[in-house]
């Protein structure tokens, strides 16, 4: 198949794509910075990376396309946090708006732009977390074949808090949106006022590395000793094996994307967590 050439942004979109690198070690806790982001040309944003997982922040300003069509080792997300974005995704054309999840397989051909006149911002989740770019990255050229390949999942409906939507499941076991992803969990979380991850709202141990976004409202994070409270587009980092919590504060219903990354590629067994009951000995000085 050879897509929708039609489609495609012609010499009016602008093409000079930019990558800003940013620490990724930059502490547990931190806002994003939209002011890296220039507003003129397709640009990207390091956010975190490990071995397992690569987060970056995107964004196409209005009339501005990304990098010209080409194929990842690994597989991608896209999580629009707003604006909207025409993403040609294997042999299929989609238009991404806020809350839109596009799973892009290991090796399948892909292209996006903003038709629009506000800019789009997205998150890309690369997983396992090698390079972005070269060697990771095969341009292709843009009028040969598109097979088919990869899934856009729409927005859902408003549901009441609190709830999880899982979108990506490596176990296979609870009904992803996306069941052909296996290498990251992905879950939209909601949250009512006051409530907590978990229902006793003691602290917890998770065996893998977990990357909250906020995408809605307020987050009041313990991370061992430290205590934090996120707003909207914040960053979480809580590495494994060390105790945390949180909860929504304020009066809205809170919402964040949380991402798990497997340990060492290991799927169902990957995700065991376990209160931490009162009087547990626990060592916070020696935690990561």
């Amino acid at each position: 198949m050879t897509g929708n050439p039609n489609r495609r942004p012609k010499n009016a979109f602008r093409s000079d794509p930019r990558m800003v690198c940013t620490n990724p070690a930059g502490g547990r806790v931190r806002m994003v910075d939209f002011a890296l982001m220039p507003d003129d040309v397709f640009c990207s944003q390091i956010l975190y990376q490990s071995e397992g997982i690569l987060v970056i922040l995107s964004c196409d300003p209005p009339l501005a396309r990304g990098p010209g069509a080409h194929t990842h080792i690994q597989d991608q997300f896209f999580y629009c946090l707003g604006g909207e974005l025409e993403l040609e995704l294997g042999a299929e054309m989609y238009r991404l708006v806020r809350g839109s999840l596009a799973h892009i397989p290991a090796g399948t051909k892909h292209l996006h732009w903003n038709e629009g006149n506000v800019p789009e911002f997205h998150l890309e989740i690369l997983v396992p977390g090698v390079a972005f770019y070269a060697p990771g990255t095969t341009f292709i050229d843009e009028d040969g074949e598109w097979e088919p390949g990869g899934n856009v999942i729409p927005p859902a409906v408003k549901i009441a808090a609190p709830a999880v939507r899982v979108l990506s499941d490596p176990t296979g076991t609870m009904c992803p949106a996306l069941p052909d992803s296996h290498n990251v969990l992905i879950a939209a979380v909601s949250q009512s006022p006051g409530s907590s991850a978990a229902n006793d709202g003691g602290m917890r141990v998770h065996a893998c590395d977990q990357v909250l976004y906020v995408t809605g409202g307020r987050l009041a994070v313990d991370i061992a000793l430290d205590s934090y409270e996120v707003a909207e587009h914040g960053l979480v980092i809580i590495p494994a094996g060390v105790p945390f919590r949180h909860r929504a504060v304020g009066d809205g219903v809170q919402t964040h994307l949380l991402l798990v990354i497997p340990a060492d590629g290991a799927g169902a067994g990957a995700y065991p967590a376990h209160n931490m009951l009162e009087g547990e000995a626990v060592d916070f000085a020696a935690a990561p």
